[in-house]
């Protein structure tokens, strides 16, 4: 049972990492001095993304790609105070090309996946827990936020 439940998730939601990323709109929430910072690693990332364009077969490149991302979400994350225990998580499993992004629920955090997301790293994968837009803050952050934020979180993890 466990075996068909894994290939089930595997199926819905592995991915190999071909990382996209969009730039939400925090400016509601964020003080300059953060928001700088976020900037930063942004462009960062973006630097990173051309030359792994140039270099696509280079593995550190791409493990140092994904630890960029996740320090991007963890800024996020801190500037939006979000609650202790509902930051993005990485599971990075340098021996694997396989990594799988988990998405929690709605009003839900990283910490409903982080179960599930060590399961999956234990058994060879790469794991990101991703952190859903406004998710894991207050109620009026959530209240202000719309579903086109939440769908740019999954596409940019």
């Amino acid at each position: 049972m466990k075996k068909k439940l894994l290939m089930l998730l595997l199926l819905i939601s592995s991915m190999f990492l071909s990382i996209g990323c969009t730039k939400n709109d925090y400016d509601g929430f964020i003080e300059e001095e953060k928001n700088l910072e976020i900037q930063t690693l942004y462009t960062d990332i973006f630097e990173l993304k051309e030359i792994i364009s140039k270099n696509p077969e280079n593995k550190t490149l791409k493990i140092l790609l994904l630890q960029k991302y996740h320090d991007y979400d963890l800024a996020i994350a801190a500037a939006e105070n979000v609650r202790p225990g509902n930051e993005p998580y990485l599971f990075l499993n340098e021996n694997s090309d396989k990594a799988i992004i988990l998405v929690h629920g709605l009003t839900g955090s990283p910490w409903e996946t982080r179960e599930l997301g060590e399961f999956l790293y234990y058994n060879n994968f790469t794991v990101y827990g991703v952190r859903l837009y406004a998710h894991g803050t207050t109620v009026e952050q959530l209240r202000s936020s719309e579903w086109s934020q939440w769908y740019g979180s999954v596409e940019s993890a």
